[in-house]
């Protein structure tokens, strides 16, 4: 952190001694001469001369010693610019007085002053007090006493909501330690309830803005704390989130955020609740909501009357898994303590009266009046619908099929030669005998070189188009080998160390795949003994907001065998749009330069970023299966590298080796006469045009897409291909990019 020094002389003061008395008076001085005598008419006499000095006076007594000066002068201090913060000591009186004290300090733990007189910057601190309550069912939830009304200037109505305190004061117990009294008057709910005090600090220095949170809870007849709400955890959160932060970026707790987020919070301007359970739940669920999918946007209106519109949220992961983010110690209360908030905040198009209003419909079992029975049907798990249970089937189930399979080794890998692969197959740890309980699908993958993947190929061993020979080693522990028809020889030009790569799945009667992770194994070529492909992202880091990624119908998984596919060669011409009299630029499916550009999203400047999926174009839909990534938002710190890379992997030079990337333009050239269809078919799908960007270069620009950056990258960069970038963003430089993307925080 860096370090800050305020000095000023009036701020230096020490003790010192108390005035000294007055002076001694200073002895008289001697007589003058006598004046000259006159002389005759007419002329003027001349002036006498001064008498001698007289002899000095004898010194005056010593005054009085005056008062002590007050001891332990106060001096500014030497501080980084960190933050700690810690709340201590709640109490509410007998007359509903409640105070807090709470500590400031830097990250070295130098006590701060709050007016920034003594320690550099200012620090603001807001407080909220609310209580807990509870019954026999479990944990509930919380009511602030500190509140503010809020009037929406739309419907003109007034909602009294949990806010921060007002109208409070700060008193300083000693340097860095202050008493906080609360403006509001408290009366006690229950005083053998918890009730919690929920802060925020925040540090200004500068441009520099740092922010804390601390909360604290008590119960106001002195007993012990014995009751908490924690059904979800900061670093639940934040394995997506990478450092959650709302409200300007002060908010940042979980804990603190319940106090305000409750029942009792509405938003007057759409008449939506604020409580966490319900708003939460429907900000996740997004697009998927019912409501929205009828037609109706999710919306809170917030400060200043900004508009927040949650209907193009796509959870990242698998929403039904209620585990990602109920991880707490009182997580089982979501799961054992059903209630129509939280159930209804997804399933918000269920309804629980009879008739269910229009578009609504009546739930399963019939209208329920209130929640003491929901439990009966959906306890934690069993009865006719457990909450886990129903939320926790197919590719979630416990009971869901594990299939893995390892390849042992792979020979007869020379230029020209036909691959042979010895391989293990095991579902649900157990030796899977594939030859009598064939996998639904299992290909291998070939691909390289492992310097930087130009190309790729496929064969099938099981499943649609399979060719090749299968032979049992040893059938009962699930190992075979599988040489590939001659169309999957090895390159006659190949040269160093290339991949293989499994993939395969079981499915079930609902069409749910069940696949295993691609682990690849390199091999040599002419290499003497395989180098392997570098790793530059970890999949565990995918699967923190993903869950469990799988593409391509979730047979497909570990972005380290995405790249046999997504090379620097790869283009979008099989899926695009493929219209007659068109001419298209085709994006590159690289996985760098796709990957950061669909997390990037709506921050991209070139909007929007659009590829084709699957179904692809065909003679009835020549525009195909068209994908945007333009409304995409990123939940976590999107300059933060190693949200998804291995540590360093980002850093500038990239090394040698690696390929530029390829993006080509098509051009159709067939006769829109031919036929009577808009789509163009392959023969007339032509290149017309291609261009190249140095591999640098292009990890960039995919997601500083500007002009400007792309001109910038490309002047850096020579007519061989040679690339300047880590003069000015290579480690210790000025933009290092180890620096500039950086953590979280």
């Amino acid at each position: 952190m860096r370090k800050s020094w305020l000095l000023a002389a009036s701020f230096l003061m020490v003790a010192c001694e108390g005035p000294a008395g007055p002076a001694g008076q200073t002895g008289a001085t001697g007589p003058a001469g006598a004046d000259g005598v006159a002389g005759p008419t007419g002329a003027t006499g001349s002036d006498g001369t001064n008498g001698s000095q007289g002899e000095q006076g004898e010194q005056g007594e010593q005054g009085e010693k005056g008062d002590p000066g007050t001891p332990g002068g106060r001096g500014a201090v030497f501080t980084d610019d960190g933050l700690t913060f810690a709340l201590a000591n709640p109490i509410i009186d007998m007359a509903g007085v409640a105070t807090v004290e709470f500590t400031i300090a830097d990250g070295d733990g130098v006590a701060l002053d709050m007016d920034g007189v003594y320690s550099a910057g200012t620090v603001s601190v807001s407080f909220i007090l609310a209580w807990l309550d509870e019954d026999a069912n479990g944990v509930g939830v919380y009511t602030a006493y500190t509140t503010r009304d809020q009037t929406s200037p739309i419907t003109n109505a007034t909602e009294n909501q949990a806010s921060t305190d007002s109208g409070g004061t700060f008193e300083e117990l000693e340097p860095g330690r202050y008493r906080y009294t609360f403006g509001t008057t408290i009366a006690v709910a229950d005083a053998a309830k918890t009730h919690t005090v929920a802060a925020y600090a925040t540090r200004t220095i500068d441009t520099l803005v740092v922010d804390r949170n601390a909360e604290i809870n008590f119960r106001p007849d002195g007993e012990a704390v014995t009751t908490v709400r924690e059904l979800v955890t900061d670093a639940a959160c934040n394995k997506c989130h990478q450092g959650l932060a709302l409200h300007g970026g002060h908010r940042k707790d979980i804990a603190l955020c319940i106090t305000c987020h409750s029942p009792q919070s509405v938003d007057p301007d759409t008449g939506n609740t604020v409580d966490m359970s319900v708003m939460i739940h429907k900000i996740h669920m997004g697009a998927d909501l019912p409501s929205v999918q009828a037609g109706e946007p999710y919306e809170i209106i917030g400060f200043r009357q900004s508009v927040h519109d949650y209907s193009d949220v796509h959870f990242p992961g698998k929403m039904a898994r209620c585990v990602t983010c109920h991880e707490g110690p009182n997580a089982n209360v979501a799961f054992s303590r059903p209630t129509f908030k939280a159930c209804l905040a997804c399933h918000d198009r269920t309804s629980m009266e009879n008739p269910p209003p229009a578009g609504f419909t009546l739930h399963t079992a019939g209208p329920m009046p209130d929640e003491t029975s929901c439990a009966i049907c959906h306890p934690t798990s069993g009865s006719i619908a457990g909450v886990l249970d129903v939320h926790s089937k197919g590719l979630l189930s416990a009971t869901a099929p594990q299939v893995a399979f390892q390849i042992l080794e792979v020979t007869n890998t020379a230029p020209g030669q036909t691959p042979t692969v010895r391989f293990s197959v095991t579902v649900d740890g157990l030796p899977r005998d594939i030859s009598t309980a064939p996998l639904t699908t299992l290909r291998l993958t070939l691909y390289g070189p492992n310097s930087d993947v130009a190309s790729y190929w496929q064969a099938t061993i099981q499943g649609g188009g399979a060719a090749g020979t299968l032979t049992a080693v040893d059938a009962a522990q699930g190992e075979f080998s599988y040489t590939a028809a001659a169309a999957a020889a090895i390159p006659v030009d190949a040269a160093g160390s290339y991949s293989a790569g499994l993939e395969g799945y079981v499915q079930d009667t609902d069409g749910v795949r069940y696949a295993g992770f691609t682990v690849p194994v390199a091999f040599a070529v002419t290499d003497a003994a395989p180098v392997a492909r570098r790793v530059v992202v970890d999949s565990d880091k995918c699967n923190d907001c993903h869950t469990d990624l799988a593409l391509h119908g979730d047979q497909r998984k570990n972005p380290n065998y995405c790249v046999s596919c997504h090379n620097p060669n790869n283009d979008n011409n099989e899926r695009f749009a493929r219209f007659e009299g068109s001419t298209v630029w085709m994006p590159s499916v690289e996985l760098k330069t796709m990957v950061h550009k669909i997390h990037m999203g709506a921050e991209l400047s070139k909007q929007p970023y659009i590829l084709g999926g699957f179904p692809a174009p065909n003679a009835s839909n020549p525009g195909g299966t068209p994908i945007d990534f333009g409304e995409v938002h990123y939940p976590g710190k999107i300059y933060n590298c190693e949200g998804c890379h291995v540590a360093g992997t980002q850093a500038l030079p990239l090394g040698a080796g690696r390929l530029p990337t390829v993006t080509n333009q098509y051009t159709c050239t067939e006769d829109p006469a031919a036929d009577a269809d808009d789509y163009c078919t392959s023969p007339f799908w032509v290149i017309t045009d291609t261009r190249e960007l140095a591999p640098e270069a292009s990890a960039c620009v995919s997601c500083h897409d500007s002009d400007a950056a792309t001109a910038h990258a490309e002047l850096n960069t020579t007519v061989g291909g040679v690339e300047a970038c880590a003069t000015c963003h290579g480690p210790g430089s000025t933009w290092d990019v180890l620096t500039v993307h950086g953590g979280a925080e």
